[in-house]
């Protein structure tokens, strides 16, 4: 009715640790795609931060050529503009809310005058993620 002892003794209980390694590989796995999840859900909202800080600099760019040539009737106003430009801006729209942009101009030339419009965007997305683009636009007036 009992077993022996010699029968007791060869069973060494190889199921146990072949359990633990099982575990510990799901844990493994389990912690690599959740880490991995997770910095694609960050990327993705980086880039989107990205575009957004993008549009502000192209708009900001635009907002430069506007105030450079509109109103601009020949080169000598232009050139006038040009060196009085220094626009500051936050935007308060829905998609570009709470981003701010510096323009700025520069020329060089004699008879022709080339301009150079620099528009950086800054403050866009939060405090933890933020985003920020430098655009430069090159125009010239004869």
């Amino acid at each position: 009715m009992f077993p022996r002892k010699s029968a007791i003794s060869k069973q060494k209980g190889f199921l146990i640790p072949l359990a633990v390694v099982i575990i510990a590989g799901l844990a493994f796995l389990a912690v690599a795609i959740n880490r991995l999840s997770s910095q694609a859900a960050l990327s993705s909202v980086q880039e989107s931060i990205a575009v957004q800080a993008f549009y502000a600099a192209e708009s900001g760019a635009q907002l430069g050529m506007h105030h450079l040539f509109y109103a601009a009737t020949n080169k000598l106003n232009a050139d006038a503009t040009c060196d009085a430009m220094n626009i500051s801006q936050t935007f308060n729209s829905i998609g570009l809310a709470g981003c701010s942009i510096n323009v700025t101009c520069s020329r060089s030339g004699t008879h022709t005058s080339y301009y150079l419009i620099n528009s950086a965007a800054s403050g866009c997305g939060s405090n933890l993620l933020p985003g920020a683009r430098t655009i430069q636009v090159k125009a010239f007036m004869q």
